[in-house]
């Protein structure tokens, strides 16, 4: 089996499979918010505990690059030792510090956010609808449709290898059984 004829399905698997972790989830989101942020922060979003309500948060930030959000999350204190607006204002007015996350990815943030937002628009986690009969509605997970993608490729990757095999062992044959036509 030749090595250049595996290169490419390898090398788009190995893209794909990039491309689908890399891509914001909201179930990663609520992880983090869960490890990170519920110590400080409301899970209703809509009231201040110890740190700010985080509805609407984002709106609060409109007027300032994605960016700087990515930083006062990663680092607040560093943004407000850099004169940010934002940062000073949200500073002078919690007089707290909040747990620097260094580690965090642009990716976690996203997914950070899209749980947020979620939560605070009673679009994700919220009570089940009641239906006619006074029965709850039956909730759907939403499943990200990029894994279809992903099980297709590696399965159409899978049925590409093993059609190589069996070629190679027809070959095999034909070569044992005396075949001078053998290709």
């Amino acid at each position: 089996m030749s090595c250049k004829r595996l290169f490419l399905p390898i090398l788009a698997l190995v893209f794909f499979s990039a491309v689908l972790s890399a891509a914001p989830d909201i179930e990663v989101g609520k992880n983090l918010f869960k490890n990170n942020c519920a110590a400080c922060h409301n899970k209703s979003m809509k009231d201040d505990m110890t740190g700010p309500a985080l509805s609407g948060f984002t709106e609060r930030w409109s007027s300032y690059p994605k960016e700087d959000l990515y930083s006062w999350i990663r680092n607040s204190q560093g943004l407000v030792k850099k004169g940010h607006p934002k940062a000073t204002e949200l500073f002078a007015k919690w007089k707290s510090v909040m747990t620097p996350f260094p580690n965090l990815t642009d990716d976690e943030i996203e997914s950070l956010i899209l749980y947020v937002n979620g939560v605070a628009a009673g679009t994700y986690g919220a009570p089940a609808a009641a239906t006619q009969g006074g029965a709850p509605a039956a909730i759907t997970p939403k499943i990200n449709p990029m894994w279809y993608y992903g099980i297709a490729l590696i399965l159409l990757g899978l049925a590409v290898f093993l059609w190589n095999i069996m070629s190679q062992l027809t070959y095999y044959q034909k070569v044992a059984a005396g075949d001078e036509k053998a290709e």
